[in-house]
């Protein structure tokens, strides 16, 4: 039987910490005005990583176009394109 009782008064501590702790981290985040700084991380974060997916999208723009010419030039280069003198 005290067995059971200590799992239950572990399991009972556990839930007041884990509560306590919650309380306390929100406390401290609310004076510190951590919660503000995050948000502002989170946007520099997220700007970040759009502008590094727009860069991307233009550089996959310019590969195409590249790929783009050089089937075309190759196409115009061929035996029936070339030009007569």
């Amino acid at each position: 039987m005290a067995g059971v009782g200590e799992l239950i008064a572990s399991a009972v501590v556990k839930q007041v910490v884990g509560k306590l702790s919650t309380a306390i981290w929100d406390a401290i985040a609310t004076q510190l005005k951590l919660k503000e700084d995050l948000g502002g991380l989170h946007n520099k974060l997220s700007a970040s990583w759009m502008r590094r997916l727009k860069d991307a999208a233009y550089d996959l723009e310019d590969m195409l176009m590249d790929f783009e010419c050089q089937t075309s030039c190759k196409n115009d280069n061929s035996p029936g394109n070339m030009p007569i003198k």
